[in-house]
């Protein structure tokens, strides 16, 4: 039996983009925009200066650390030398946290991961009594923010 393959036609680019699409690939600078980029960039400034004073800073000494401008580096670059005296403290014990960090992280993450994602395929696969309370505990642990427990619970302990 011969079978006879139906071509089937790739669409253009033309009509893959939709006309909203194609709106949005066409809109140039707006001024309607210039507000909230400038919010959105005075913002991301401001969250990025601790980082860049965490890496100016690392590239100092004790004494540069208090007698230079704090945002940009010294006339000495001491980077290494702080690197190699943080690794070398105590009997190299900063490794021994670095390597504890990592393993307490990791496999909290891993073992989290794979328990929620074992109880998420159970709750979307199978039906069980007990299913939808399960669901309303964990929507309303995610829906209700840490702060406001935070009275109630000051209330509780406080008794």
């Amino acid at each position: 039996m011969s079978e006879q393959l139906a071509s089937v036609p790739f669409p253009t680019e033309r009509e893959l983009v939709t006309p909203r699409h194609r709106e949005a690939r066409l809109r140039r600078f707006n001024l309607d925009s210039i507000g909230a980029m400038t919010f959105l960039l005075i913002f991301t400034i401001y969250f990025l200066i601790p980082f860049f004073w965490l890496v100016v800073a690392s590239t100092k000494n004790a004494g540069d650390l208090f007698n230079s401008f704090g945002f940009w580096f010294a006339p000495n670059f001491n980077l290494f030398a702080n690197l190699q005296q943080l690794f070398t403290y105590n009997g190299s014990i900063y490794l021994q946290w670095l390597w504890n960090t990592v393993i307490y992280a990791g496999l909290g993450a891993l073992s989290g991961t794979l328990l929620a994602s074992m109880a998420g395929y159970a709750m979307a696969k199978y039906k069980f009594r007990g299913r939808d309370f399960i669901f309303s505990v964990v929507l309303g642990a995610i829906l209700v923010p840490g702060t406001a427990l935070v009275l109630p619970l000051y209330l509780l302990m406080s008794r």
